[in-house]
């Protein structure tokens, strides 16, 4: 059986750029799980799924989360999960490829692609990806615009945080009217405000 519901087709067939697909997943394999460390399997994998629309690629571990997306026509509707080790080798020879075509096939349970360097299948995961936008309710997108040495500070300060508990790290970041604000710490005590 897929993942999640393939809503009602069952082999969905579509081509796209190759090295966009690649961003998709290179965009969302840092935040799978550790197949051998997590208890629920379609966490350990990529979820592509149309049904909202654009192509989204998500992925999500007990501590992160990553989302990507792209307008792409596709054949039908799915929403599947792939497994993570099986899109690694792919992702490589999709950068240098132009074109690639994606064959998800619900009852073989496997996704497929197809490029100029080559042929790959990894297999789809049973179960359904949590809807972390629901349980999360991320709060309205903010933009800030800023500088090169400003976001040089910025991310030398969140690099000189020190590691957590379970190799976590810990840090806040706001868009104020100063700036971007981040704040490296455990709690309001001891941490380090510094504005940029």
């Amino acid at each position: 059986q897929a993942s999640s519901p393939m809503a009602s087709t069952r082999l969905v067939d579509f081509t796209m750029s190759a090295p966009e697909f690649a961003t998709l997943i290179r965009h969302t394999l840092h935040a799978t799980a550790d197949p051998g460390k997590t208890s629920s399997a379609v966490l350990a994998g990529v979820n592509f799924s149309n049904l909202d629309g654009p192509l989204l690629a998500r992925s999500a571990d007990s501590y992160r989360m990553a989302v990507d997306g792209l307008d792409v026509e596709t054949s039908g509707e799915f929403n599947v999960s792939a497994m993570a080790s099986g899109l690694v080798e792919c992702v490589k020879h999709l950068m240098s490829a132009t074109s690639a075509r994606i064959m998800i096939d619900a009852r073989q349970s496997v996704l497929v692609v197809d490029c100029e360097s080559g042929t790959w299948a990894t297999r789809l995961i049973s179960g359904t990806m949590p809807d972390f936008a629901r349980i999360l309710r991320f709060p309205t997108v903010c933009t800030a615009t800023m500088g090169r040495e400003a976001l040089s500070r910025a991310v030398k300060l969140v690099r000189s945080v020190e590691e957590g508990i379970s190799g976590v790290y810990r840090f806040r970041v706001a868009v104020t009217d100063e700036g971007l604000e981040i704040w490296a710490g455990d709690d309001t005590a001891d941490r380090t405000a510094r504005t940029v």
